[in-house]
């Protein structure tokens, strides 16, 4: 019985983490890491795409440390809202605008950042459910396109496959 107690508690804390408010001690909830980290996972795998190509170079990753920034801000709820806020509509608006020169993929991020923002479990939840939700779905959403953009343009002509 101790054992199905343990594990009842282990998925308890993951379910705390993710789904439930918790006590408001001026940290950013879970979902608004776990929106945040995605916003993070996804830029990391546009810039490395991104990286490889001649015409971009290294400078993908300045977009990438500017992307960084609201998860130095995890400590500080309105510091971290706020900084989310701003970064995620500069993404976006950036990215949109940037479109023909391959930056669209970065559109995603900042709709991330977005979702981290106003996913504060504290002051509605029911918001904050579905934003975790919608984001985990555009995260799994872009990551799918990039790996398949990595795999028609530089994984299956460097195996030799021809055009796919």
């Amino acid at each position: 019985m101790a054992g199905i107690s343990m594990v009842a508690a282990g998925s308890g804390r993951l379910r705390r983490c993710l789904w439930d408010a918790g006590e408001d001690d001026g940290k950013a909830t879970g979902q608004q890491r776990a929106l945040a980290a995605g916003a993070a996972l996804n830029a990391l795998a546009v810039a490395l795409l991104l990286a490889a190509d001649p015409y971009y170079g290294a400078s993908v990753f300045v977009l990438l440390a500017v992307l960084g920034a609201p998860l130095l801000l995890l400590r500080v709820r309105g510091a971290f809202t706020t900084g989310a806020a701003v970064l995620g509509a500069l993404y976006t608006v950036c990215s949109v605008l940037g479109a023909l020169a391959g930056l669209l993929f970065f559109a995603p991020s900042g709709i991330l950042l977005l979702f981290a923002a106003f996913a504060d479990g504290r002051r509605r939840p029911c918001t904050a459910r579905v934003l975790t939700v919608l984001g985990a779905l555009l995260l799994a959403f872009s990551l799918w396109c990039v790996a398949s953009l990595a795999w028609a343009y530089y994984l299956a002509p460097a195996l030799g496959l021809g055009d796919v």
